[in-house]
């Protein structure tokens, strides 16, 4: 029989003996803990993605609101129409004619919207010898062009200008700057100066420097 020393170092050589088989012989390892999730676990949901701010925005200025206002229209003025002023006839008239003399006034430029700038067409009407002359009046057009129509009817009136006032009355007048008429673009000093070289026997050429001469000043003045 053994001892109770001998009994109690037996058992505890056993006690030895079974850690060791239980550790599998390496004394040193340690038995560690197994976490498992089990599959029949319900998964979490996803987390969704940050969602991006948008940046601050800033605040639109109130956008103003454009109204069509009408630009105050200046007042028109009517249209400058046509019209007759009697007046005293500037050339001399043919022993017993019955004449009318006056001006046409019209604008130069029809088409401008405030025409300021006017003609005076210096016009004669002679009167038909007929008692029940036709209601259509012959109106005469001086040629040239540039002719005085007015200033010639003391020379050729009768022979020219009367057989027709047998039937109708008879209309000459002198067209836009020439004649009579206003504003004159009469070139008054080739005209002086015509007459005065009519005695006078000149090279052409003297005649030609001299008459150019005469159309320079006529030029400068009327472009004043």
């Amino acid at each position: 029989m053994l001892g109770e020393n001998g009994y109690r170092a037996r058992k505890f050589f056993s006690c030895i003996s079974l850690l060791v088989i239980l550790t599998g012989c390496r004394p040193e390892a340690v038995p560690r803990a197994v976490v498992v999730v089990a599959e029949t676990a319900t998964p979490l949901p996803p987390t969704p993605p940050p969602t991006a701010t948008p940046p601050p925005t800033e605040a639109l200025a109130p956008t103003a609101t454009a109204t069509a206002e009408a630009a105050p229209s200046a007042t028109a003025r009517p249209p400058v129409e046509a019209r007759f002023e009697p007046a005293a006839c500037r050339f001399e008239v043919p022993a017993g004619r019955d004449v009318d003399c006056g001006y046409l006034v019209v604008p130069e430029n029809r088409d401008a919207p405030e025409p300021d700038d006017l003609l005076r067409l210096h016009v004669a009407r002679f009167r038909s010898e007929s008692a029940s002359p036709a209601p259509d009046p012959i109106v005469y057009l001086e040629g040239g062009p540039g002719g005085d129509a007015l200033e010639m009817v003391p020379f050729a009136f009768e022979d020219s200008f009367a057989p027709f006032l047998a039937e109708r009355d008879f209309i000459i007048f002198d067209q836009r700057g020439t004649g009579y008429s206003l504003p004159s673009l009469a070139w008054q000093e080739y005209t002086a100066l015509s007459l005065e070289l009519l005695d006078d026997i000149l090279a052409p050429e003297d005649a030609f420097s001299q008459q150019m001469e005469a159309l320079r000043r006529c030029r400068e003045r009327v472009a004043e």
